[in-house]
């Protein structure tokens, strides 16, 4: 990531996709965009409503992964 990120795509909603956003968040508080893409519809939009509540960020599930994808500055693969 360039100095001072402003957006990160996560695809995957599991365990390692909530540790992995927690990690970055801290490091690059720079952070303003989130957006989170998975498989499952009801997985990805429960972690994108925890994930806001818990972080105090924006966190958005979109469509697709190239939704997600799209203009991040970072981009996490957590899934298998």
């Amino acid at each position: 990531a360039g100095k001072d990120p402003k957006s990160l795509a996560i695809i995957g909603s599991g365990f390692q996709a909530r540790s992995q956003l927690d990690a970055i968040l801290h490091v690059c508080p720079s952070i303003e965009d989130v957006r989170v893409w998975s498989r499952h519809r009801d997985k990805r939009d429960n972690f994108a409503a925890a994930a806001t509540l818990e972080t105090g960020k924006l966190v958005v599930a979109t469509e697709s992964a190239e939704d997600a994808v799209r203009h991040a500055d970072i981009l996490v693969t957590a899934t298998y």
